[in-house]
């Protein structure tokens, strides 16, 4: 399961593994992701203590696990260009979310 909240200016993301283990959290400021990205309205939280949760299927909850994994690295690198990579990383998650049958209506 995937939950996200808005608190003040911050979105957390918190991933529960289905198969067990640990929980994930990742936290960022709503200006992390660039504007366009937050025009997939479903996805985000709009009020403060709002939140979304989506259940995901044994594929998506192991591509959602290599995620965070790939985001908790980043988030340990002294790589330059690390902020980037996680950019990246949680497009690729929005859009996993965007294809997931209870979203998808195309």
């Amino acid at each position: 399961m995937l939950r996200i909240c808005l608190v003040n200016q911050y979105y957390i993301l918190l991933y529960v593994p289905v198969r067990g283990g640990a929980e994930c959290v990742f936290t960022f400021r709503n200006d992390f992701l660039p504007a366009k990205m937050f025009r997939y309205s479903e996805l985000f939280p709009s009020a403060i203590s709002e939140q979304r949760s989506f259940i995901l299927n044994a594929r998506e909850d192991a591509t959602a696990g290599d995620i965070f994994k790939k985001l908790d690295e980043e988030g340990h690198s002294d790589y330059p260009y690390a902020k980037e990579l996680q950019r990246t990383y949680l497009i690729e998650l929005m859009h996993l979310l965007l294809k997931n049958k209870a979203l998808y209506r195309g």
